[in-house]
């Protein structure tokens, strides 16, 4: 009989199925941070918003347990934001988040017999070529055919992929001619309309991320 673990569940907003996990032990612990080469993380996640080493969960006499390490966009229990490295207690109801609520982790005991120490790997590389002068996209030998005004928001997307595009940027990068006048102002619908046909065009290999109140960002799909 094993001792008492926890797992604990990572999923970002708007996913349907928490994909990436980690079981912890009895004084043990994990550093959850950005995917890099230059130092061990043991919940590595991929995406720029998040820190190098964002935070760290441990267990310690049957108790969970998070530490903030002085990230740049911060943790957050039960929607309060967490002060660098003090020691908070979490249990299986609390709301554990991080970049205000766009990644979440969700604690829960392990009645399994045996643990599969896994964490999920970054999602399958998608080999993507932009034509700028043909407005394509070649998604994995697929070719997509896209308007100007979509290329436009996809190729900005493309290149910051994992970090937020703002709604004004996506606003002068796509339509640069309406900048200069306040006479037809580039609305929040006609944004939602385009980022859903590239959402549509694309949904195989990227999915477009909404951020309230803050812009887009696009992720590869698993």
């Amino acid at each position: 009989m094993i001792s008492q673990s926890y797992k604990v569940l990572l999923k970002s907003i708007g996913m349907e199925t928490i994909a990436n996990y980690k079981y912890l032990q009895e004084n043990s612990e994990m550093i959850v941070g950005r995917s890099n080469h230059q130092e061990k993380i043991d919940f590595p996640i991929f995406n720029k918003l998040v820190s190098r080493r964002h935070c760290k969960i441990y267990l310690q006499n049957g108790f969970i347990f998070i530490e903030d390490l002085q990230s740049k966009h911060g943790t957050e229990l039960n929607g309060q934001k967490l002060t660098p490295f003090k020691s908070y207690r979490v249990t299986e109801e609390d709301s554990l988040t991080i970049i205000s609520g766009l990644i979440e982790f969700q604690i829960e005991k392990n009645n399994d017999e045996t643990i599969e120490f896994y964490v999920g790997e970054r999602f399958k590389t998608v080999k993507t070529v932009l034509n700028d002068s043909m407005q394509t996209i070649q998604i994995n030998n697929k070719l997509i055919k896209m308007a100007h005004k979509e290329f436009t928001c996809f190729k900005l997307l493309f290149n910051r992929i994992g970090d937020i595009a703002t709604k004004e940027e996506i606003m002068k990068t796509v339509w640069p001619e309406r900048n200069k006048t306040l006479d037809s102002p580039v609305t929040d619908e006609e944004i939602s309309s385009l980022i859903y046909r590239v959402r549509k065009k694309t949904s195989h290999h990227y999915t477009i991320r909404s951020i309230t109140n803050r812009g887009y960002y696009l992720e590869e799909m698993e």
